[in-house]
């Protein structure tokens, strides 16, 4: 396959969300280690289990499609302030991320219980 052929790719929003339970769950583990973003990259290939041709694109300049993809989540995820780069190369979850991700479990857990007691 020609590399700069186009592949299909995850959604910016489910790497956003990939991206942001990854570093929640690091969090809630006790882990304060900033996840590096080489380490990003390997986790959500591994999530989203990605074919060799989605990891191999490239774009026009030569860089990663992957990558690219992830960097664009991880920058919109930035600017509504749910995550930081305490140094280059590396993420963590800020206060707010912890929040709306307690938010948004919260919100799961009110789905499925109001699903169940529809199937009653």
């Amino acid at each position: 396959m020609n590399k700069r052929e186009k592949v299909f790719m995850p959604e910016n929003a489910a790497i956003q969300y990939q991206l942001l339970q990854l570093l929640y769950y690091r969090h809630m583990s006790g882990e304060v280690r900033p996840l590096k973003t080489q380490e990003a990259y390997k986790l959500l290939e591994s999530i989203f289990n990605l074919s060799n041709a989605q990891k191999e694109a490239v774009n026009a300049d030569g860089s990663s499609v992957w990558e690219t993809r992830v960097r664009a989540a991880y920058e919109g995820l930035k600017k509504c302030g749910a995550v930081y780069a305490p140094n280059r190369g590396e993420l963590s979850l800020t206060d707010n991320g912890l929040k709306m991700m307690h938010e948004l479990i919260y919100e799961i857990k009110e789905l499925s219980y109001k699903h169940s007691l529809q199937s009653e």
